[in-house]
């Protein structure tokens, strides 16, 4: 991505928003505080913004936040603020119409049904990065150009925050058995961000598929 690029996206709020929050219940607000300093934004002090946020300012914080937390804490952090912006997007995004009726199909279908609702507002959370998804058994995620991890370099994947929206969207509305693992992350030297979404007998369901094949 070019910088002229990265200084025009945008991203949802909840990226910023419901970090700081995170960071905030579990640290205090003075751990805020030295966050938003190390990012440089300390615009943001005292305020959850609630319309979309330069992309370059998510960027800077979940780095920030990685660095001053370290990764246990950074990793427990993203996933309290992934769950979050899940319940921020049923409660606020998602139809309910449309969760009801992803809540009637059989898991399958409602999960891609899911996956296509989450694609039309990929720039909610995944801002300038390309989102896609395919496949069954499993079904994968993938976003190429991640923000959340523009710049970053690590030895295992970091992608907290999106694996945690992910699989509790898909926990509260598909199937509470289902989960989400980062597979591959940019972050490791990897091409794109890959998440996969996990139930039960996957590993065997896609077995009799190859067999049948």
């Amino acid at each position: 991505m070019s910088n002229e690029t990265e200084m025009t996206a945008f991203i949802g709020p909840n990226a910023i928003s419901r970090v700081l929050e995170a960071i905030d219940e579990a640290h205090g607000e003075n751990a805020v505080a030295i966050v938003l300093e190390r990012a440089g934004l300390m615009h943001y002090a005292g305020m959850r913004p609630a319309n979309p946020v330069p992309e370059a300012d998510v960027t800077a914080l979940h780095a920030a936040a990685r660095s001053v937390l370290g990764p246990e804490h950074f990793g427990f952090v993203m996933r309290r603020a992934g769950k979050a912006t899940a319940e921020y997007l049923i409660f606020n995004r998602i139809p309910t119409l449309l969760q009801g009726l992803i809540r009637l199909l059989p898991a399958r279908l409602g999960a891609r049904l899911l996956l296509t609702e989450i694609g039309k507002n990929a720039a909610t959370f995944g801002g300038s990065g390309a989102f896609t998804a395919h496949g069954w058994y499993p079904i994968t995620i993938t976003i190429r150009d991640n923000p959340l991890t523009r710049g970053q370099t690590a030895s295992e994947p970091v992608c907290h925050y999106d694996a945690a929206t992910f699989e509790q969207l898909f926990q509260r509305l598909v199937d509470p058995a289902i989960s989400v693992k980062e597979t591959t992350c940019e972050a490791t030297g990897d091409g794109a961000c890959t998440f996969v979404l996990h139930w039960p007998g996957d590993d065997e369901l896609r077995k009799s598929q190859e067999n049948h094949g």
